[in-house]
């Protein structure tokens, strides 16, 4: 028996990374976890798309597309005046009845827009001009959470993270009417993040960096995923786009289904990956990213059928939303000129042409 120990030592030993080798391939965990299976990255396609043109435009700090050739704007961030329409091909602009301090945000149809500013909400008739007020306050104490993100749910309502007061958290649905309902989430006491729905499903970040989804009228939030510094829902509700903290520095892309059980590494990985965006056919992502080892930094559009990648810029612009046109075919990125010396406001405009 003796003599037979380093033989069946080296039995144990090629099993045991045999199990390693598996479990590193199928996702297993000894620990019990449930674990999911990431496939291996996109192999590289030749890209579909290329940058045709860029455009800065000074002084003016763009929250919205109504059009491919008007933008709603205003002159600095934060500012109460009134917001302006912006005429891309005459260069002229018009003022509205509209203002908003943090973000305008249009609706798919294009036909009213979110105001949001620090303390109040108010929903815009493109059509009218009417602007209503919304019940984002009680008692002069505002609901609004700070720098967290909404978004349109559908044509007629937008979802909005709110704060309830004694440290409890939850969602309000406001509707082109001006009237709203609170949304409940279970056992929620993490301020909510970033919101995005579809249908009756409702995906929220919430700032312990759980993605969970709930469904409407229900009292029970599917967890999706753990560590996930951000998101973003695919606009037909079928896919995820995720910034998964997969180690102490990093942070790598991924796509998965709307329930995140099947997932796919992009190859893609940074310091910091944020404002992940969706173009409207859904077969675009636009993404900022930051890695300290200045392999990939910048601004980039991937194409997620063939996982193809645009540089736009090797500025990474990590604090401004990025806001896809309605065709696609451009994109917005605004924000303040931190090099010069009173820090104005720039847009500045990327413009696309398809490859053959």
């Amino acid at each position: 028996m003796q003599a037979q120990r380093p033989f069946l030592t080296q039995i144990f030993v090629t099993a045991g990374i045999l199990t390693m080798l598996i479990c590193s391939l199928t996702g297993c965990d000894t620990t019990g976890r449930k674990m999911t299976v990431i496939d291996p990255p996109f192999d590289k396609q030749p890209d579909t798309l290329a940058l045709e043109q860029i455009d800065r435009l000074d002084e003016m700090f763009a929250l919205a597309w109504l059009s491919e050739e008007e933008l709603l704007y205003q002159k600095a961030p934060l500012t109460t005046e009134h917001l302006l329409i912006r005429n891309l091909k005459t260069g002229a602009s018009q003022a509205t009845d509209m203002s908003a301090e943090r973000s305008a945000v249009v609706s798919p149809d294009r036909k009213h827009v979110l105001l949001l500013s620090e303390l109040r909400a108010g929903i815009a008739d493109l059509t009218s001009g009417q602007v209503l007020s919304l019940p984002v306050s009680d008692e002069h104490v505002s609901w609004i959470l700070r720098n967290a993100v909404g978004a349109w749910a559908n044509d007629q309502a937008y979802v909005l993270p709110i704060v309830k007061g004694d440290k409890k958290y939850g969602l309000l649905y406001v509707r082109v009417d001006g009237t709203a309902t609170a949304v409940s989430i279970p056992d929620e006491d993490q301020p909510i993040q970033k919101v995005m729905a579809h249908g009756d499903s409702i995906y929220y970040l919430t700032s312990d960096q759980q993605l969970k989804a709930l469904v409407e009228h229900r009292n029970h939030a599917q967890l999706i995923s753990n560590q996930v510094a951000d998101f973003a829902l695919s606009p037909d509700g079928t896919r995820l786009a995720l910034a998964l903290v997969t180690g102490k520095v990093e942070v790598s892309l991924i796509l998965s289904d709307s329930q995140g059980q099947t997932q796919k590494s992009t190859g893609v990985n940074g310091r910091l990956l944020q404002q992940l965006s969706w173009s409207p056919d859904g077969h675009r992502l636009a993404f900022a990213i930051f890695n300290l080892a200045q392999g990939m930094t910048g601004l980039y559009v991937m194409d997620t059928q063939t996982g193809s990648m645009l540089s736009l810029s090797t500025f990474q612009t990590l604090k401004s939303p990025i806001v896809w046109s309605p065709s696609g075919q451009q994109l917005l990125i605004s924000q303040r000129d931190e090099s010069s010396s009173d820090s104005k406001a720039f847009s500045t405009i990327y413009r696309f042409k398809t490859l053959p």
